[in-house]
């Protein structure tokens, strides 16, 4: 990017929507391109962008938001290169791209077959819930009946809340790496071990 004639550098951000960091309300970038230049990104404009997130979300592609912001210097320095916050201030959207990436051919045979064996079958993602849960349809997976948890939610359960609520969970969404996930066991729709 060029700045009136000088030279700058610009970061370009590519975040998911719905980061498992962000909390309700946080704003995914402050500035918006228009057809009047740069504006800031108003609450209409923040709902248009989730829907149409949400919209691409639910026909199973990965949604990622697109941002930038000049920087003063590059390399950044190291307490702003560790400090994710320091960086994603004052963003301009430029806007939002879906990324497909369709389970492979040979899963929707596994899973048939594990049905037709009586295993329950479950699905654990990192992907946003509305991405997991239009895969997971995709796949078989999640039925009319079935719910869908994100990670963060299984993180507030109590054992005895986990262990009611494991008979109607097809779909893990948003989960870590950390094991912070029960596995499917006895009573799950009267499947075995």
């Amino acid at each position: 990017m060029d700045d009136q004639g000088g030279n700058s550098t610009s970061v370009l951000i590519a975040a998911q929507i719905c980061s498992s960091r962000a909390q309700p309300g946080t704003k995914v970038a402050a500035l918006a391109p228009s057809t009047q230049g740069v504006t800031v990104l108003a609450n209409g404009d923040r709902a248009r962008m989730l829907h149409a997130s949400a919209r691409m979300a639910n026909t199973a592609l990965r949604v990622l938001a697109l941002a930038e912001r000049p920087l003063r210097q590059w390399p950044l320095a190291a307490h702003d290169a560790a400090n994710p916050e320091a960086i994603e201030q004052g963003l301009t959207l430029l806007g939002l791209i879906g990324l497909q990436d369709p389970p492979r051919l040979e899963v929707f045979d596994a899973v048939q077959r594990c049905k037709r064996a009586g295993m329950c079958t479950v699905m654990i993602t990192g992907d946003h819930p509305d991405t997991a849960r239009a895969i997971a349809r995709e796949l078989g997976i999640l039925t009319p009946d079935d719910a869908v948890v994100i990670g963060s939610d299984l993180d507030g359960m109590s054992e005895q809340e986990l262990a009611q609520r494991v008979p109607s969970l097809s779909v893990y969404a948003r989960v870590t790496a950390e094991p912070n996930c029960a596995s499917c066991g006895p009573g799950r729709r009267g499947a075995p071990w």
